[in-house]
């Protein structure tokens, strides 16, 4: 209860403010009331709760002045916020029509009422009112309150203590409508965490970091590949630290273009796990924008152990083969679908004259066959890459580099894609021409005879 002393003292203030409308300090306040400056201070802090007063700091101290208000009642009509005026024994002194649409009651009915024994159809709103009539009666600051009566509601409410004009008190409640809020929050949570489960299946680390490379996000895959704990790589752990030392500077030149000019990008490098072990990656980046602005980075890590692994296994292959068929005797072409050579190994090379660089690409009739073998030679190639029954072995010349012929004796086979279809043809020959030659030798003998 306030005494009548007070509230003369409370007049006089507005009324010694409203002759001073530059403003007043607590002290000027205090010499003018006779007052301490400690009771005009509380003063002032009931009349600034209450809206009636208002502070202007200059420098270290605080200007005190009437309050520049819009009429109270213009308030109530027009906001949409939900709105009801209470005396301190919780009578309505005054309700908007907001208020009034969730109690489903008339002004006549409810003005005068005592909040807490309304009789409402709702169960859900009597309990929201019952909520905030002990909030009130116990000074506490009410929790989010919820309705569910046609539709779902949520509010956040405020409660202000209130000064009237005529001095005495009361309370100004305030209900926030969050439904809105509430509903798209919750749409929120849920993206979020369907992009996170997301996320989560993919079988690559995936991170996101903010523009000095701090990490503010990543997947449970990006724990097993570097080999952190979840509290460990979200807690100020710098991107830069999970790259090879010889590889930093790099990285960071890379990303600080990505964010100046935003253009994704895909860069190989060393990457550390959290036990020093290395591994290659590819890093794909891209920025993220806020407002328009690049304010971090996203990316997808992408392990090459085993494509690296892989690639240097079908290196080593390669050299094995590569070094088997440049030592045989025996000569080794391998042509594609069109007869163009592919590979041409050291055996003939020896025997033609040409390297492997000067016949690779060309197709082989063009350049080995004597005109009148060509045609039967064709034939028997195309019948191969048709997978077409036919003998394995042929024989014909070869004219080498300085116009020699050589007449060699092939033996060839296929190699086939998945699907079953023919790729290549691998002709392994051997010179006969000696052969050839004493063949022809006792054929022309014979005939003289």
């Amino acid at each position: 209860m306030v005494s009548s002393k007070v509230q003369e003292d409370f007049t006089y203030i507005k009324k010694v403010l409203r002759e001073n409308p530059q403003g007043m300090t607590v002290t000027d306040m205090a010499k003018v009331l006779g007052r301490t400056k400690n009771t005009v201070g509380r003063y002032m802090d009931i009349l600034y709760a209450s809206g009636q007063v208002e502070i202007r700091c200059c420098g270290t101290a605080k200007i005190f002045s009437l309050a520049q208000r819009v009429p109270f009642a213009t308030i109530l009509k027009h906001t949409r916020d939900l709105m009801i005026v209470l005396d301190k024994d919780l009578r309505i002194l005054d309700i908007n029509e907001p208020f009034l649409s969730l109690l489903n009651k008339s002004r006549e009915e409810v003005v005068g009422s005592n909040i807490e024994y309304l009789s409402l159809a709702d169960l859900s709103v009597q309990e929201l009112v019952g909520k905030l009539a002990t909030a009130i009666r116990e000074k506490k600051i009410p929790e989010d309150l919820y309705v569910s009566n046609e539709t779902e509601h949520f509010f956040k409410a405020r409660i202000l203590e209130t000064l009237f004009e005529d001095d005495s008190h009361g309370f100004t409640v305030i209900l926030i409508d969050l439904t809105e809020h509430k509903r798209m929050d919750e749409q929120l949570q849920a993206s979020e965490k369907r992009f996170r489960d997301l996320v989560n299946l993919l079988p690559q680390p995936v991170f996101e970091a903010n523009s000095s490379g701090i990490l503010l996000f990543a997947n449970q895959q990006a724990y097993l590949t570097f080999g952190y704990t979840s509290e460990e790589l979200i807690d100020q752990i710098n991107v830069w630290s999970m790259i090879a030392p010889e590889d930093r500077e790099r990285a960071r030149r890379n990303i600080a273009q990505m964010l100046q000019d935003g253009q994704p990008t895909k860069e190989e490098f060393i990457a550390l796990r959290k036990d020093g072990t290395r591994f290659p990656i590819v890093d794909h980046a891209a920025p993220i924008y806020h407002g328009g602005q690049i304010v971090g980075f996203r990316g997808i890590v992408i392990d090459l152990t085993h494509r690296k692994e892989a690639e240097e296994e079908l290196r080593r292959e390669r050299d094995f083969i590569d070094a088997t068929l440049h030592v045989i005797d025996a000569l080794v072409l391998v042509l594609d679908r069109e007869g163009r050579i592919v590979r041409f190994n050291h055996a003939c090379e020896v025997l033609t004259g040409y390297t492997e660089g000067e016949v690779r690409g060309q197709p082989f009739w063009d350049i080995f066959l004597i005109p009148e073998e060509a045609d039967e030679v064709k034939k028997v190639f195309a019948a191969l890459v048709a997978d077409v029954t036919t003998p394995l072995q042929h024989g014909n010349y070869w004219v080498t580099k300085n116009g020699e012929r050589k007449f060699i004796q092939w033996s060839n086979t296929i190699l086939r894609d998945e699907e079953g279809k023919v790729t290549y043809v691998i002709g392994t020959g051997i010179d006969h021409t000696g052969y050839r030659n004493l063949e022809q030798k006792l054929l022309d003998t014979r005939n003289v005879q």
